[in-house]
């Protein structure tokens, strides 16, 4: 199914992003194996305002293909956070798993209990005072949605020699809370960005995303509870 969702992503984006994702050339689903076009080019090891214009850019085309009706019967991206409550419960899954695999160990079971909890607690209650009335409970509209790769960054990227940045990776990719595109950018342990960097992605996100009334509100309710789910 990965794979299935990978070649419909990169179809898809390729279609319409010519030139920002690798081709997607032929699959066999029997063998589960997938021939992808070859990207000459290296990591990113430290990014730059260029690149991050590059990555912003590519999430802003992301939300105009949104819009278009035909594709409003794409699946959910992994791990998807279409509420409040999808968050809470994804945060508790991973918390209760942790304590299942803590037994023999101490110093995991003294960090959960003394640090993580008291914190998670504070945090869960704070957020959902914050949190907008109209999607704690019920999903986002899908009109309110985006498509993600649900694991974008720059550890899934191949700068080409003339500069351009080939996005990768999109075997997680569909439906989304906006929120959570801009969430993970920021938390995901693989970014190490400066607060300049960081506030510019923020604020490029709230241009993108302007059309959404609740966006700021529920970002500024999320943030902190995408931070410890990344903690689990």
């Amino acid at each position: 199914r990965r794979l299935e969702i990978e070649f419909e992503a990169l179809n898809l984006i390729h279609k319409e992003c010519f030139g920002k994702v690798p081709e997607a050339i032929v699959k066999d689903d029997d063998l589960n194996i997938g021939i992808f076009e070859w990207v000459d080019g290296e990591s990113i090891k430290k990014p730059s305002f260029n690149d991050l214009d590059q990555a912003i850019e590519f999430i802003k085309q992301l939300n105009l293909l949104s819009k278009k009706n035909n594709l409003k019967n794409l699946s959910e991206a992994s791990e998807a956070c279409l509420s409040a409550n999808e968050l809470l419960r994804q945060i508790e899954m991973r918390l209760s798993r942790l304590y299942e695999e803590s037994v023999d160990s101490n110093a995991l079971s003294r960090f959960l209990d003394h640090t993580f909890c008291p914190l998670w607690d504070k945090t869960k209650k704070e957020s959902m005072l914050q949190w907008p009335m109209e999607n704690r409970i019920e999903n986002l509209p899908k009109e309110k949605q985006t498509l993600s790769a649900s694991d974008f960054g720059f550890h899934n990227c191949i700068k080409t020699f003339n500069g351009n940045l080939i996005f990768l990776d999109f075997d997680y990719f569909g439906w989304d809370d906006p929120v959570k595109v801009t969430a993970d950018f920021i938390w995901h342990p693989a970014m190490n960005h400066s607060i300049d960097f960081t506030n510019k992605w923020i604020k490029s996100m709230e241009e993108i995303f302007s059309s959404e009334p609740c966006y700021k509100d529920r970002l500024k309710a999320a943030i902190p509870l995408y931070g410890l789910r990344w903690v689990l």
